[in-house]
């Protein structure tokens, strides 16, 4: 899907965090607030939002793979 997106600007709203990772800029929205703007590794830094979204996101897809192993 990356060659698709390549030199395009594109606007994606997503709760899939998989879907943004790789996203040039992504923006956190809390209670209709900007919580923050960046990179995915940017992110992981700088907003607690982000960062606990990605671990709760992480721990699902964990449990989810150990449910069916």
């Amino acid at each position: 899907m990356n060659y698709l997106l390549k030199d395009k600007t594109v606007l994606i709203i997503s709760h899939r965090l998989k879907s943004v990772e790789n996203a040039d800029k992504i923006v956190v929205l809390k209670d209709g607030q900007i919580d923050g703007i960046g990179r995915h590794t940017d992110l992981l830094e700088s907003s607690v939002v982000y960062r606990e979204l990605i671990e709760t996101s992480q721990k699902i897809e964990d449990f989810k793979y150990k449910k069916n192993a």
